[in-house]
């Protein structure tokens, strides 16, 4: 994976996911409300995550995270996602502290992911898998034009100008769609089990 560092509070998840983060999109405050989640992966399930390696193939590049349902920050049935990694795919010999995470539908097979507190991804699902854009070099902050910034009322930020801060949803929904409409090759491949 490229890119410099994995940085909280997207540190589970992008552990799990295998994230590298280049560049991410966050916000100041929560922009998905466990009212406006969508529950669109079945639970238990374990996650497979594949990443691109120089020549473009997919590589396997963790295994075994466990996806389930938590009820421990909200009412049950509230859509909050718990992702645990096991031991092997931390960088110590104990598990990360579970990520919890809430999916919200931007079209037929695409969600926001939000990671709480405020950092975001996007999901896309496949017929055998799910994509994640929003963390690599293509479909992060760094791959948008200035104009592009600016339709989708973007601030940049970060040492090296790969944080995007939106106060949104509407905005962050539609950067999002149009990253999908852009079609840049997926950061990684989700096989869930």
């Amino acid at each position: 994976m490229g890119g410099g560092g994995i940085r909280r509070p997207i540190l589970a998840l992008a552990t799990a996911f295998a994230l590298a983060a280049c560049g991410s999109f966050e916000s100041d405050k929560p922009l998905v409300s466990t009212a406006q989640a969508d529950r669109p992966l079945t639970v238990p399930a374990t996650i497979d995550v594949f990443g691109p390696d120089e020549h473009g193939s997919w590589v396997r590049r963790a295994q075994g995270a466990k996806l389930t349902l938590s009820d421990a920050k909200s009412p049950p049935g509230s859509g909050w996602y718990v992702l645990q990694t096991p031991p092997s795919l931390a960088d110590t010999d104990k598990p990360d502290e579970p990520v919890e995470f809430l999916l919200r539908s931007i079209a037929p097979d695409a969600w926001v992911a939000e990671v709480a507190p405020a950092s975001y991804g996007l999901l896309v699902r496949r017929p055998d898998s799910w994509l994640v854009y929003g963390i690599g070099d293509a479909s992060n902050c760094k791959s948008l034009s200035e104009a592009e910034l600016s339709r989708y009322h973007v601030a940049v930020s970060g040492t090296e100008h790969n944080t995007c801060k939106l106060d949104s949803l509407a905005d962050l929904e539609a950067l999002f769609r149009h990253i999908q409409a852009k079609a840049p090759p997926p950061d990684l491949l989700l096989r869930l089990h």
